[in-house]
């Protein structure tokens, strides 16, 4: 099964009953779907983004996206063979890494990567105002006391309000250099995870 992000997938409903979530081998939910009590996924089916089920429904093979009707609308049918489940690029790219054309990191580093991705995230979000206090600190020379309270709360309000825009252009022109130096200029084409690292450099 192929899973996206930030999909909620439920068990029980407001009243309480449970009912059992099964999705075949083969079948794929995408981003921000949600997966209501009973719903059955079949081998070949995908939730598009934002897919809503319908509690105790079944879908069969082919693409479903949103909701209408309390029921996510299906955009195309699958062809034929699309009951039987294949291995995908990314089953072949991590339980083949010798037979990739490229070098596979393991899960471990994709663990660690993203967990050092959400600390650095977290301090970038509090570095304008640590940074703000630290120069306000040494403004005034480490004695607030011996200014104004006018004085003590306008300065390092502007050194925050300075460093905010600082702290932003920064982290953009990081973002956007690293994204140039990982996954290079987007060239239009299909990367499968077996043949190509593009994949693996974008995530």
């Amino acid at each position: 099964v192929v899973f996206g992000s930030r999909s909620l997938i439920l068990t029980s409903n407001a009243h309480h009953r449970r009912q059992v979530v099964t999705l075949e081998a083969g079948s794929n939910v995408s981003d921000r779907c949600v997966v209501l009590p009973g719903t059955r996924v079949k081998t070949g089916a995908v939730l598009g983004s934002g897919a809503l089920t319908k509690e105790g429904a079944t879908y069969e093979p082919g693409t479903y996206v949103g909701s209408r009707g309390n029921e996510c609308v299906q955009l195309k049918k699958a062809g034929a063979g699309a009951s039987e489940p294949k291995e995908t690029s990314y089953a072949r790219a991590f339980g083949r890494r010798r037979e990739a054309s490229y070098t596979v990191l393991p899960e471990w580093f994709h663990i660690a990567w993203s967990t050092a991705s959400i600390c650095w995230a977290c301090i970038v979000t509090k570095l304008p105002l640590v940074s703000g206090l630290m120069l306000a600190h040494l403004c005034l020379s480490g004695d607030w006391q011996a200014y104004s309270v006018s004085s003590a709360l306008l300065v390092p309000s502007a050194f925050i309000v300075l460093a905010y825009p600082a702290v932003l252009s920064l982290v953009l022109c990081m973002d956007i250099g690293s994204k140039w130096v990982l996954i290079g200029r987007r060239k239009p084409g299909s990367y499968a995870w077996d043949s190509s690292s593009y994949c693996q450099r974008w995530q």
